[in-house]
């Protein structure tokens, strides 16, 4: 759950949504599902699959370090990691999440990581979780833009 509420904090953490992005399209998620019903798509759950990310970070060591820096500091190694990520507390947070987004009451969710609440037909259900994900691409994309060549 802290880890979910720090994803929120912006460019405060090393956690922020720009990470968050790539993690989520790293799993495989995103854009080319067109104007598909609401109903029909992944929870957050199935996109934030525990093991997914594990998999999906196993290659990402710049990801792995932000998400660890988000840990509380007896528990910063890829260990303590692994474990957060497989915790009852993690997944319960994720569910949580997850019903505020089917049920259409995830605006605060979708403001919290400043981005904008999608329109009606698409702040429910599969497709409340689509438009978290493509906004949080949106997001590290232009921030990629802004931050330049380096």
């Amino acid at each position: 759950a802290r880890m979910l509420a720090q994803a929120g904090a912006g460019a405060q953490g090393a956690l922020n949504t720009a990470n968050l992005a790539s993690i989520l399209a790293n799993l495989g998620q995103g854009g080319g599902a067109g104007r598909a019903a609401a109903q029909h798509g992944p929870s957050l759950e199935e996109v934030v699959e525990p093991r997914g990310v594990l998999s999906a970070l196993a290659g990402q060591p710049e990801l792995q370090s932000a998400l660890l820096a988000a840990l509380p500091e007896s528990d910063r190694s890829p260990d303590g990691l692994r474990e957060a990520l497989l915790s009852p507390q993690f997944a319960q947070a994720v569910h949580q999440v997850d019903r505020l987004l089917q049920s259409g009451q995830g605006a605060p969710i979708f403001l919290s990581l400043q981005l904008p609440p999608p329109p009606p037909a698409n702040s429910y259900g599969p497709a409340a979780v689509r438009s978290l994900v493509s906004g949080l691409e949106k997001q590290a994309e232009e921030k990629e833009k802004m931050d330049g060549p380096q």
